[in-house]
């Protein structure tokens, strides 16, 4: 048996981490490994993208039974732009947008993603200042919310995790990608990956409270 294993390392001041992480080729999801029936029955799926084999098998299947499929990109690989053409909703790192787009602003690289790929939606995500995304029509921003942070580990994930909670509550793009941006931001503020993940009240007043000072 093997595992993965990393080491995070946290910068005091900022917050900002960065991550030693070696994974196993052994572990690696296979197509032949995925829980079609699970997949097909369920409200969504998210893919990360890092077994490109099985996130495109996944990604089928879920299309097939109607099942809207939401991408956190990080990284472009061999198979990478097929997923992207089965996906309903691509929230990319920026990184993955330079990866993928080299010298590309992060409007022109949403706006791209979106033409070259047909997604529903396509979003990046830009750390402390927020998140842009473009829908087909319009162009949505979302600016940061300040935070003292303790610990960016895990920002990116419970960004994809508000998003995906926001699109199955019914809410238009404007809001899941706010949603996701407070989520994120909130995550920052306790050391590891999992301790400052806020509850949803405090989400909601987050999002509320921003609203008021953008009125």
């Amino acid at each position: 048996a093997t595992s993965q294993f990393a080491v995070i390392l946290v910068q005091g001041e900022s917050g900002e981490r960065t991550i030693l992480w070696e994974r196993d080729a052994r572990i690696r999801i296979r197509p032949e490994d995925l829980p079609r029936e699970e997949i097909q029955r369920s409200r969504a799926v998210l893919l990360d993208g890092h077994d490109v084999p099985a996130s495109i098998a996944s990604a089928r299947a879920a299309r097939g039974a109607g099942v809207p499929v939401v991408l956190d990109a990080e990284k472009v690989q061999e198979g990478t732009e097929e997923l992207l053409g089965l996906c309903d909703h691509v929230v990319a790192a920026s990184s993955f947008v330079a990866q993928l787009l080299p010298g590309a602003e992060p409007e022109e690289g949403v706006r791209e993603i979106h033409r070259r790929y047909s997604p529903g939606t396509a979003a990046v995500t830009l750390g402390a200042d927020g998140a842009l995304g473009f829908d087909g029509r319009e162009v949505v921003r979302v600016r940061g919310i300040e935070v003292a942070a303790a610990d960016t580990t895990g920002a990116g994930d419970v960004f994809h995790a508000g998003f995906l909670f926001a699109l199955l509550a019914g809410k238009p793009f404007p809001a899941m990608l706010a949603f996701g941006n407070a989520a994120a931001a909130l995550s920052c503020r306790k050391v590891g990956g999992r301790a400052g993940i806020p509850p949803l009240d405090e989400i909601v007043e987050t999002l509320s409270r921003q609203s008021l000072s953008n009125d």
